[in-house]
């Protein structure tokens, strides 16, 4: 199973949200799905339940717990490589308010990827607030949002 279907439904479990999660990942709703579907036939396991509300199983409790320690893993290992290399390597984890997203994106896009094309962008789009207290958790490495305070702790 390759790792880009465990980072999906960890986004969807972030958000508990198909919709959302789609958003977030700049990915189609039926795509996310396909991801999901994925898991479940070849684990044969049913990850959420669907109604009346989004939520995990007890076998999709036990993916999330397995599937962050891959991603996070991977991260760490691609971490280790890029101090290794000459080439900087990793991922970038950036908030950005929805609003920000629509004007900063578009322009900044291609002109880094020109730069620091090795570099992994995990891009997730909340409310500034949100990603505020995610940045002091260190769950994100930068937000760019709306009326950021100034923190001493950041």
């Amino acid at each position: 199973m390759e790792l880009t279907s465990f980072s999906v439904f960890l986004t969807v479990v972030d958000e508990m949200s198909f919709t959302r999660a789609a958003e977030r990942l700049y990915m189609t709703q039926q795509s996310v799905s396909s991801h999901i579907k994925r898991l479940e036939t070849n684990y044969h396991v049913r990850l959420f339940e669907r109604r009346p509300v989004l939520k995990l199983t007890e076998e999709g409790e036990a993916l999330a717990f397995y599937a962050r320690g891959m991603v996070d893993s991977e991260e760490a290992m691609m971490s280790r490589f890029a101090d290794l290399s000459e080439l900087p390597t990793g991922i970038l984890r950036m908030g950005i308010s929805h609003q920000r997203s629509q004007v900063f994106m578009p322009g900044i896009w291609n002109r880094y990827h020109a730069v620091c094309g090795n570099i992994s962008v995990r891009l997730r789009e909340q409310m500034t607030n949100r990603l505020l207290e995610q940045l002091q958790s260190g769950a994100l490495d930068l937000i760019v949002g709306v009326f950021i305070p100034q923190l001493s702790n950041l």
